[in-house]
Order: structure tokens, then C-alpha cells, then sequence
């Protein structure tokens, strides 16, 4: 938290242990979470429990990433 504080993405609600995200913060969080949903969880879902579907494929019908 202190280098989220530091770069001025979060602040410190006062009296409290909690933090706030900022403007620039919280464009930044809408962005990683974006990218969470639509690239990250896709390709590590793929990886890690394959579609048993895809091994029956011909080999040139599946891409680099398929492999």
C-alpha cells in the first residue's frame, strides 16, 4: 500500500486503517480489471483446464496457442 500511496493512486481515509483509490487510481484499477476479464482469465482458464474438444482438432486447424 505505501507505493500505491507513494505514486498517489490511493489515499488513507483518516482515523481509519482503510484506503481510497483516487481519480487516476481508480482509471488505472477499471483498466487492469478489463484486462483481467477479457485477456488473463481467458488464456489462464484455457491452460489450466483445456477443452477436451480441442485435442480432436487437426493439427493446422489449431493455432500456436491452441498447442
Amino acid at each position: 500500500m505505501s507505493k500505491l500511496r507513494a505514486k498517489g493512486l490511493v489515499e488513507r481515509i483518516p482515523r481509519s486503517r482503510r484506503y481510497r483509490l483516487v481519480g487516476k487510481g481508480y482509471s488505472i484499477c477499471v483498466a487492469f480489471l478489463e484486462l483481467f476479464e477479457k485477456i488473463y482469465a481467458p488464456l489462464t482458464a484455457g491452460l489450466l483446464k483445456p477443452f477436451r474438444g480441442d485435442r480432436i482438432l487437426a493439427e493446422e486447424k489449431r493455432c500456436e496457442l491452441d498447442r
